[in-house]
This record gives C-alpha cells, structure tokens and sequence, in this order.
C-alpha cells in the first residue's frame, strides 16, 4: 500500500499566503494612517503661520501708528486669539523692541517685532508653533 506524503502541503501554503497577506494589509494601513497624520499636521503647521502672520501684521500695524501718534513700542509680550473661528485654538504672542537712532537733524525708530502662534502643549502630538520676525522703521531715509 503506498500513502501520499504530500498531504497537507496546500494547508500550509494557505496559512503562509494568509499571513503575507495580513502583514501586507497591516504595512498599507500603517502607511495610510501616517499620510493622514502628515496631512493634518501640515494643515495646522499652515494655519500657525497664518496666525503667526496675523500677528507681525498687527504688530506692524500698531507699531507705526503708535509712532505717527507718538507712543512707545510697549515692551513685553502681547498674547491674544486671533478672531478666525479656524485660528481659535492658536495663541499669538508679539513682542517688539525699539531703537532710536540720529542721522543729522533726523531721527528714526527701528522696531523689532516678532509674533509666535502655538497649538496645544510642547510634547503633545499635535503641538505646533511657528515664529515669525520682522523689522521695520518709521521715518526712515
């Protein structure tokens, strides 16, 4: 009586294809969820800038016309929201410095201004900031 020793041989070629399979499976949704992750953090890091950016515009904005009505750059730091319902969860902070200098009968102020929107907490996995940093003059020749 002669028995076919191959018995068997398609059950474990069905498991071996069955586990490339799933580890092909789990490879794609591992790759598909971080594109996804990169995408929405790309659109935040985009919205910081867009709030950071609001903030040097009204940095600049206040600080040439508080020299044309003759006020100081307030030194420190000035944290608000910006009002975009789609910038809410950022903080913007400005801050400016100023330097008066003298060329002959002129003088000028050079302001420094730099505006700094955050998201969440530094260590979270959506933490996001951006800075940005300018520096204009009124009265410049």
């Amino acid at each position: 009586m002669i028995r076919n020793r191959q018995q068997g041989v398609a059950l474990i070629t069905a498991i071996f294809l069955v586990v490339i399979v799933a580890s092909i499976g789990a490879v794609m949704l591992t790759i598909g969820q971080t594109q996804q992750q990169t995408a929405t953090l790309s659109i935040l890091g985009q919205r910081g800038m867009n709030a950071a950016s609001s903030g040097l515009e009204w940095a600049i904005h206040r600080a040439i016309h508080s020299a044309a009505a003759g006020l100081d750059c307030s030194p420190g730091t000035v944290s608000f929201n910006p009002g975009a319902a789609i910038l809410s969860n950022y903080t913007v902070s400005v801050e400016c410095s100023v330097q008066s200098f003298e060329e002959g009968t002129t003088t000028y102020n050079v302001y420094t201004l730099t505006s700094r929107a955050t998201m969440n907490a530094f260590g979270s996995s959506d933490f996001i900031s951006r800075t940005l940093r300018a520096t204009v003059c009124d009265n410049c020749p």
